[in-house]
């Protein structure tokens, strides 16, 4: 009798489907490892590039922080309350001799010999150089004129004193000179230091003088001989 062929197509194909499903399944987890790994990787990069953040955010606070304290003058308090001690000033230096050079040359002193007077303390100090004519009246009259300086100069210093020490100075030389007319010219040339600019700086005061007399000769005096 005739059997009918057998079919086995699809028992080939059964079986080429079986063969196949393991390769598709090693490479679906293939690629989920390699997923995975570009996850991990991206989570690392997120996580290396925030720390690189803060610590540049930690550089410049400190940074800024130093620049505060330097303009301040004062040290930063630091967090267990350290460093809160302020930056003390330099102590004013006190006053010498040296502080008290006369600088005028002989050769513009032409009348008389030179007198000092001088008073000098830690902070506060004067000196004056002035001529003695050798003509009682003259020499009383050039003496009260220094007098008159210094005292300015005390009152002065007595306006600018505070509880802080500061250096308080005036030095004042003299130039001197005979003219033709019997006259003797006393400059006295006076430079003051003192805290109050208004005060600071040079000044220059003039006195004419009889030689024959020795008396003080006033603007008034050559107007009215005028």
């Amino acid at each position: 009798s005739h059997r009918p062929p057998k079919h086995t197509e699809n028992k080939n194909h059964g079986e080429g489907e079986k063969r196949r499903d393991p390769e598709h399944r090693g490479h679906g987890k293939a690629a989920m490892r390699l997923r995975k790994q570009r996850r991990n990787r991206i989570i690392g990069i997120s996580c290396l590039s925030v720390i690189i953040l803060l610590l540049v955010i930690c550089i410049a606070v400190k940074f800024f922080h130093k620049d505060s304290a330097d303009v301040d003058g004062t040290p930063a308090a630091s967090s267990n309350g350290e460093g809160n001690e302020s930056i003390k000033a330099p102590e004013t230096a006190k006053l010498s001799e040296t502080d008290f050079q006369f600088t005028m040359t002989a050769d513009k002193q032409e009348a008389g010999t030179a007198l000092e007077k001088k008073e000098i303390a830690d902070y506060e100090g004067y000196a004056v150089r002035y001529p003695s004519m050798g003509i009682q009246v003259m020499d009383e009259a050039i003496a009260q004129r220094v007098d008159d300086i210094v005292s300015v100069f005390k009152a002065e210093v007595e306006g600018c004193r505070t509880d802080e020490p500061v250096r308080m100075t005036m030095l004042t030389d003299y130039e001197s000179y005979q003219t033709e007319e019997e006259l003797i010219s006393v400059k006295f040339n006076i430079h003051t230091e003192l805290p109050m600019e208004s005060l600071s700086g040079d000044s220059i005061e003039t006195y004419t003088y009889d030689l024959a007399g020795g008396a003080e000769i006033t603007l008034a005096d050559v107007l009215k001989e005028g």
